[in-house]
Order: C-alpha cells, then structure tokens, then sequence
C-alpha cells in the first residue's frame, strides 16, 4: 500500500512540473515589430497593450544605433512580451509621421491600449537608459500630464517649466514650446545659466522652423555673445547658417557655415557644412532686379 502511494505521489509531482512547464510562456529572443499602424492598434486594443511606435528614417545613424543595440538588448526584447513593438519609415508613412508631429529621428511614441498618447522619447536611448523611461512613463510618471500637474503647485520650477516646453518641442506643437521656453526666459535666471542658455537655443530654432527667419536670426546672434560650452556653440552656428540660407541670404549663409567649419574643422557636422557650402555657391546668382526691369522695358 506504501509503495502504490509513494507512487501515485511520485506520478503527482512529475505531472505537476510537466504541466507546469508546459504553462510557462517562452521568453522572447527578439522583438517582434509590428509593420501596420492600424492593425497593430486593434491587436494593442484587443489584448489591452501599450503600443510603442519608432519612427525612423533610413541614412538615420542614431536610428540605425537605436537598432542595433537597444532593441537588441535583453532588458528591452522582455518589454515586448508586455508591450507591443511597431516601427514606421516616416520617409515612406509620411502621413502618420506628420499626425504625431514627427520632425526628430528617432522618435519613440508609446500609446494607451486605447490608442492615446502616453509620452514619448526623441533621440537615441542606451538600453538602461530606454527601459527606466519606458517603465515611468508606464506609472505615468514624468510624462507631460505630470509635469503640467506638477506646474499647478510650482508655477516657477525651472526645471518643470523647461521639461513641458520640450515635450511640447517634441511634439512639433511650437507655440506652446515657445511660451514655455519664454517662461524660463522670464524667471530672472541669470544670462548665462544653462535653462536660459538652452531656451535660446531652441527659440531660435522654432522661429526657424516656422519660417520667422529674423526673430530666428537674431536669437541666435544673441546666443552666440554668451559664453557657451562647445557642443552648444557648434550647433548654434551651424544652425544660425542653416536658416540664414533658409532667408534667402545665400552670401551670409556662406559666411557662416565657413567660420563654422574654422572653428570646428573636425565637428560633427563639418562635412555636412562643406556639402551645404558646396551647394550654395553652385545655386545660380540671383538676377539684378534693376537690370532685369531695364531688360524687360527694352523687349517691350
């Protein structure tokens, strides 16, 4: 009687690891990504899942680092087993790029199961790095709605003001990044602080953005008189040529992007200025109006 029970016990407890095995869900080795925005919000609705959507474009070589080894990260591949994964060419899905306000690359929007946007991450991301933002936005920490909840007790926390205005930055919605950039301008920090310094930066390149090339230009050349770390100073120069070219001022824009590529002779973006140099100066001279109306008067 022992032995038929010790047994059955025995029989038990293999069926019980068996079964148990059986039940457990295999680890993902990879992210699987989603291909089709509508139908990855159905399956997202379907199985209540956050959808995580990356849109990239190709030549993109934070884009392509993002790939390479954040999505190939183990702590990242296990999100997928929670989180739907879905990546977008916004070269090619112009339309979508443009309804989330897509203008950065890589840009990374993690939506509600119900298709709201929760926040998003713009720029490349280590994996430890993605994996902490990720899991607050999750707890809805750190997001937009936080931190404009957050301004409600702390109307003239810097650093609350300065997160909403990038958030709204990133969201390509400009008016509201301009208000709040212009906030921090407005706190009596001193001229060379770093929230002041970073809200110039960024006003210029809205007003740039938006085609008000003078209000662009002239904050720029007011950046450029403040002691600037290198990195900042690179990238405002490149920029303040980038839209001076944009105006129409093709000599200045020239002007700039060599005293760019003077001081930042390995930069970079210095090859990217040479090219745009190259392309300058091969743009046909735009004509005299006063002797194109003589020339006209003499057809006539």
């Amino acid at each position: 009687m022992t032995k038929i029970i010790s047994s059955m016990t025995l029989w038990l407890v293999i069926g019980v690891a068996f079964f148990g095995c059986q039940k457990k869900k295999a680890v993902p080795t990879e992210i699987t990504f989603q291909s089709d925005l509508r139908s990855a919000r159905e399956v997202a609705r379907a199985e209540k899942k956050p959808l995580l959507v990356e849109f990239y474009k190709t030549g993109c070589s934070w884009c392509r680092k993002m790939d390479d080894s954040t999505f190939t990260d183990k702590i990242i591949i296990e999100l997928s087993d929670k989180i739907l994964f879905l990546k977008l060419d916004a070269g090619i899905d112009t339309a979508e790029a443009a309804r989330f306000g897509v203008t950065y690359y890589p840009t990374v929007v993690l939506l509600k199961p119900d298709g709201d946007e929760i926040d998003r991450l713009v720029g490349y991301y280590p994996p430890p790095d993605f994996y902490n933002e990720i899991q607050l936005y999750l707890q809805g920490r750190e997001t937009l709605e936080d931190y404009l909840t957050r301004l409600q007790d702390e109307p003239r926390r810097a650093d609350y003001i300065m997160a909403v205005a990038e958030k709204y930055r990133n969201r390509a919605d400009w008016n509201n990044a301009l208000g709040y950039y212009r906030q921090v301008l407005s706190l009596g920090l001193p001229d060379a602080h770093e929230y002041v310094l970073k809200a110039l930066f960024e006003i210029a390149v809205i007003n740039g953005r938006k085609g008000d090339y003078q209000v662009s230009l002239a904050t720029f050349a007011d950046l450029l008189k403040r002691p600037l770390d290198t990195a900042l100073r690179e990238d405002a120069l490149r920029q303040m040529a980038y839209y001076t070219a944009k105006s129409g001022d093709t000599k200045q824009a020239i002007a700039l992007y060599m005293q760019y590529l003077d001081n930042f002779p390995n930069g970079e973006f210095a090859d990217w200025a040479r090219d745009r140099v190259d392309d300058l100066r091969s743009m046909p001279a735009p004509a005299d109006s006063t002797q194109a109306a003589r020339d006209s008067k003499q057809e006539k």
